[in-house]
This record gives C-alpha cells, structure tokens and sequence, in this order.
C-alpha cells in the first residue's frame, strides 16, 4: 500500500526539481563545457546519495557511490535549434495504472546535427505536473540494409 503524500513530501519534491533546474541554468550559463558536465554530475550524484525525494531507497543511500556515466566526450555534445510549434496534445496510456494516462502537448520543434547526420524531434510538455518537457525519439540500428527501431527513448 503506499503512503499519503504529505505536504513534507511536496515540498521536498519542490526542493528537488529546484536544485535540478538551478544545476541546468548554471551548466547552460557556463563557458566551460566539461567543467559545466562535472558540476551536473556532482549534484545529481549528491541529491541521489542524500535527498529524501532520491530514488535510490534511504537504506542503500549510505553506500551510494555515484551514478554511472561515460567520460566526457566533446563530440558527443549535442546542440540545437528550438522552434515553437502549433500546439498538439495526445493522451498516451501507462503502464502502471489500468486505464490511467498521461497528456501530451507538443510545444516545439527541435532539430540538430549528431556528426554527420541531420535530426529532427518534436518537444512535448507533461501537462498535469511540473514535469517539464519530454523529446521522444527512437533508437534505430542497422539490420542489413534496413533501419529497425531498436528502442523508443526520451530526454528532459
């Protein structure tokens, strides 16, 4: 059965998404592209190890030694353009609740280069929370000739 959620639990909830955003605006304000990725790492490494809102359980938070990340890699830095577009909503269904979903309205385009090759998402906004935005995309590999989605994803 789960818990109530209490004020105490919204206003840790609060303090988490307000670390995280602070994080976000100060690797985007900084000049130092691999310093800005140490700094994301070590706060969210931080609140994962200590925050009540952590998903790690509070039992195992004294062992926690980090997230799992690849070194920094600056041809992996991905930057794009974001457009507004004409909103579009979608109620997409969960996989927790029978006949629960949640709403989807699309806010943006976002379109880039990974290396060589163009891309081109459209950035949906969680309605219902301050969940924030959501880039869908699909993970394709190369089977022979063809290209197979391999598994559908998404950024925030």
């Amino acid at each position: 059965m789960t818990e109530p959620f209490s004020i105490r639990d919204a206003l840790d909830l609060l303090d988490w998404k307000r670390r995280i955003f602070d994080v976000y605006r100060e690797i985007r304000e900084s000049n130092d592209a691999p310093m800005a990725w140490q700094r994301w790492r070590a706060v969210r490494d931080e609140l994962f190890a200590t925050h009540p809102q952590s998903p790690v359980r509070a039992e195992r938070r004294a062992s926690f030694t980090g997230l799992p990340f690849f070194d920094y890699d600056p041809a992996a830095r991905v930057l794009a353009d974001v457009k507004p577009a004409e909103p579009e909503s979608y109620d997409i269904g969960t996989s927790g609740e029978p006949g629960g979903s949640y709403r989807f309205t699309r806010i943006a385009t976002v379109d880039g280069t990974i290396g060589e090759d163009r891309f081109a998402l459209e950035a949906y906004w969680l309605e219902g929370t301050a969940a924030g935005c959501s880039c869908p995309f699909a993970m394709r590999r190369r089977v022979g000739r063809r290209t197979e989605p391999d598994a559908i994803s998404s950024t925030r």
